[in-house]
């Protein structure tokens, strides 16, 4: 099934939590918005399913939080490609990426209050863009459940239960079995020509933060000289 959705606008306010997506995708669909404007007061997109698709051109997307996001219990080998929008949310995180996942961000822009953009799990290609954290009160990184800063010593909570940071990649979640981790796969980031811009004195979070406790698990960021990405940190 394909579903394409031009030249429009989509407000939805569903009064309740962040949680809830306000458009999903299913198990071999494909979703194409262009040229869209959809604000939501819970999540916004949420590429659900096995192999679905969700392509975002040209378009505007502000959530509550999760603007554009993933779900480690119910997305499986997605393919997600983001060209030419702006993706920003007013709590907390603007694009997760949880669970396998091909993933490619071009020539747009990312905004978000404590994490620009998750990569617990998957593949992400960032190129020509930019990656903004914006809020100027670390206070925010402790409130809510979530870790306080970088120098957070313990293991993550689910979800953006995490320490701050402008990128987040990797997972440092305990296991909840023998050898079991909530998100399975590595987190393999590419930068390309992108800038990261944060806010926050860099005394309380990093530009790029990495991490990988499963000793299986593979965590890398690649950038060239074309990128802007300040400090890089190893939890």
């Amino acid at each position: 099934a394909e579903l394409v959705l031009t030249n429009g606008s989509i407000d939805i306010q569903h009064g309740s939590s962040a949680s809830i997506a306000s458009i999903m995708t299913s198990t071999g669909s494909s979703l194409v918005l262009r040229d869209m404007d959809i604000t939501s007061s819970t999540a916004g997109i949420l590429p659900a399913g096995d192999s679905s698709e969700v392509v975002i051109e040209d378009c505007t997307v502000n959530a509550l939080e999760y603007a554009l996001s993933t779900n480690r219990a119910e997305s499986s080998r997605v393919r997600i490609v983001v060209r030419n929008s702006n993706l920003s949310a007013s709590y907390s995180t603007t694009v997760m990426i949880n669970t396998s996942a091909d993933a490619h961000i071009y020539d747009s822009t990312i905004t978000g209050p404590v994490h620009g953009i998750i990569l617990r799990a998957g593949v992400l290609e960032v190129k020509d863009s930019t990656i903004i954290v914006n809020d100027t009160d670390p206070s925010i990184y402790s409130a809510n459940n979530f870790a306080s800063g970088y120098g957070f010593q313990g293991f993550w909570g689910t979800g953006n239960t995490i320490p701050a940071g402008a990128i987040v990649v990797g997972d440092y979640t305990k296991p909840y079995g023998a050898g079991i981790f909530s998100y399975s796969g590595d987190s393999v980031l590419t930068l390309s020509n992108t800038k990261l811009k944060s806010a926050v004195d860099t005394g309380a979070m990093p530009e790029i933060l990495i991490a990988a406790y499963d000793p299986s698990k593979t965590a890398s960021v690649t950038y060239d000289d074309s990128c802007t990405v300040g400090d890089v940190v190893v939890y």
